[in-house]
């Protein structure tokens, strides 16, 4: 899978996230997009357990973030789960 369909491209940040200054840097665009549920929750649902192994690898593990991260695992998967049921008599 190529790293665009996690993040986008650098194409798309220039469009959509970030604001060229006079002098040429950048800043950020401060638009406001609504977050569509069918895009995030599949993508949690990738990163998760690798970004916890990665915190394990780099020895920056923390009582506190392990459980907040257990948190947003079981609401991610109990709202991914409730958004497959709603629309599963619907499209099959």
């Amino acid at each position: 899978m190529p790293s665009e369909a996690l993040h986008g491209s650098w194409n798309e940040s220039l469009d959509y996230d970030l604001a060229r200054n006079d002098d040429g840097t950048f800043k950020a665009y401060p638009f406001y997009q609504e977050v569509d549920i069918r895009f995030v929750t599949p993508i949690l649902r990738l990163c998760h357990d690798p970004y916890l192994l990665w915190i394990k690898k780099v020895e920056i593990e923390h009582e506190y973030l392990s459980k907040c991260l257990e948190w947003t695992r079981r609401v991610n998967v109990r709202l991914f789960d409730a958004f497959e049921n709603a629309f599963k008599s619907k499209y099959g």
